[in-house]
């Protein structure tokens, strides 16, 4: 039988080393109503072993690869490295220009530096409702972040801020408190102790430039209605 060890083996497998069935203009031939699972994927032995490298342009299709003795078309997967290769480099795929560091090490078990991508992921509800997961990356609040958290504080912006800056900070001082000692780091394999830290120094860094980014607009919100609210001074230099 099928132990739960073996599942879980096949499930890393299958995210760690799946590409996508779409390639090019070609599909595989996984059709399903509902894709409970997540978007179908495709096992491609050998392809599998390709390092990732952010920085390169390549591309990958399914093309013909004759037709055989037997009158059956076949096909193969074509990966080309669009920028000149000498004989012997190294070729790389880029395994998602998009992907945060936390996706990468969830799914492949290493994290980028200094990844433009890094994103860290809030979970917003209002009224008791189903939370909506909102992303904030390196270029700050995003619109959709704000819109819901606006939603949920009935449109009041300094309370919208003072939930959001609140969360981040929270968020913020879990991540420190929960730092590995340096025998962790020093027991784990070299490669992936690295990657944690820089894992753990982009959501700092994301977590750090929102909560400065929350004081900064509170800031103005409060200039704001400080300079909406009537006073006799103000309202004499209007008259002049």
């Amino acid at each position: 039988p099928i132990s739960l060890a073996d599942l879980c083996w096949a499930a890393g497998m299958l995210l760690s080393r799946g590409f996508p069935t779409e390639f090019g203009d070609a599909t595989a031939l996984v059709q399903s109503s509902e894709r409970l699972w997540g978007e179908p994927k495709a096992l491609v032995p050998v392809a599998d072993l390709i390092n990732h490298d952010r920085s390169c342009s390549s591309t990958f299709t399914i093309e013909s690869a004759g037709v055989p003795s037997d009158g059956e078309g076949e096909a193969c997967v074509v990966f080309r490295n669009t920028d000149p290769r000498e004989v012997g480099e190294e070729a790389f795929i880029n395994y998602g220009a998009d992907k945060s560091n936390e996706e990468l090490l969830v799914a492949f078990g290493f994290a980028d530096d200094d990844n433009t991508a890094d994103a860290v992921a809030l979970m917003i509800s209002s009224d008791g409702g189903p939370g909506r997961r909102c992303l904030i990356g390196r270029t700050g609040i995003t619109q959709e972040l704000w819109d819901t958290l606006l939603a949920g504080a009935g449109n009041a912006e300094s309370l919208a801020l003072k939930i959001l800056k609140s969360a981040l900070d929270a968020k913020l001082g879990a991540i420190r408190d929960s730092e590995p000692s340096p025998e962790a780091y020093a027991a784990a394999m070299k490669g992936r102790a690295e990657s944690v830290r820089r894992y753990r120094r982009g959501v700092v860094d994301i977590l750090q430039g929102a909560s400065e980014e929350c004081a900064a607009l509170a800031q103005l919100d409060l200039a704001s209605s400080d300079d909406d609210e009537p006073t006799s001074e103000s309202g004499t230099q209007a008259e002049h």
